[in-house]
C-alpha cells in the first residue's frame, strides 16, 4: 500500500510539473539516461531563446546559442566531458568550465593557468562562503593571466580544498578575451553562463 501511495504521489507531481512548465523541453525527446536530470532540474530545460544546454559527464551548463561548443577533458562517464569550451561567433571571447564528479588535480586541469603559454598577473585565495558541500568545505581562488605572446587575457575562478596549496579542484570557470572591449561586450553572457551551472557530482 505504501509503495502504491508513493507511486500515485509521484505521478501527481509529474502531472503538476507538466502543467506548470508547458514550455519546457518535452521529456519524451530526452534519452532515458537524461530523464533524471529533466525531472530534478526541469526549470533549467525551459526553451530559452538564444540559449543552448551543454551536457557534461557530471554537469549541465547554458551558453549563448551563437557560440561554438567543444568538449575538453574526458569524463569517467563516456562519451561525456569534465570540461568544455565555448567560443563567441567573432572568436574574441571563450568561456570554459570544469566540473567533474568529484575533483581533479590542479596540475592537470585544462582550464587552469597554463604555465607554458601564460603568465599569472594576480591571484587571490580566501575561504569559500558557499552553501553547498564543496564550496563550504574549502577555498576559492581568483586568478588573472595574460598570454606570454600578448594575444589574450583570462579571468579564472576555481574552488578547491582548504588553503592555497591544495591540489584538489572541485570546479572552475573562466573567460578568455582578446581585449577589454571584447570582455565588456560578453560580460553579461559570461555571468549567465557561470550562474547556470548545475553539478551532479559529490
Amino acid at each position: 500500500m505504501k509503495m502504491i501511495a508513493v507511486g500515485i504521489l509521484f505521478s501527481a507531481l509529474l502531472v503538476a510539473m507538466s502543467s506548470v512548465v508547458a514550455d519546457a523541453k518535452p521529456a519524451a525527446k530526452l534519452p532515458p539516461e537524461e530523464l533524471h536530470r529533466y525531472y530534478l532540474n526541469y526549470p533549467k530545460y525551459w526553451a530559452k531563446e538564444g540559449v543552448k544546454v551543454f551536457r557534461g559527464g557530471w554537469f549541465d551548463i547554458q551558453y549563448p546559442a551563437g557560440f561554438k561548443a567543444r568538449g575538453g577533458q574526458r569524463s569517467n562517464w563516456p562519451p561525456y566531458y569534465d570540461s568544455a569550451f565555448f567560443k563567441s561567433p567573432d572568436g574574441r571571447v571563450e568561456f570554459a568550465v570544469f566540473a567533474p564528479q568529484f575533483c581533479g588535480n590542479k596540475d592537470s586541469i585544462d582550464i587552469l593557468p597554463q604555465s607554458a603559454v601564460e603568465k599569472v598577473v594576480s591571484r587571490k585565495t580566501s575561504v569559500s562562503r558557499g552553501k553547498d558541500y564543496d564550496t563550504a568545505q574549502g577555498s576559492v581562488t581568483w586568478v588573472s593571466t595574460v598570454a606570454k605572446d600578448g594575444s589574450y587575457s583570462r579571468y579564472i575562478i576555481y574552488y578547491h580544498g582548504k588553503g592555497e596549496d591544495s591540489v584538489y579542484v572541485s570546479r572552475a570557470i573562466s573567460i578568455k578575451f582578446k581585449d577589454l572591449k571584447s570582455y565588456r561586450k560578453y560580460r553579461k553572457d559570461y555571468e549567465n553562463f557561470s550562474n547556470s551551472l548545475i553539478r551532479y557530482g559529490d
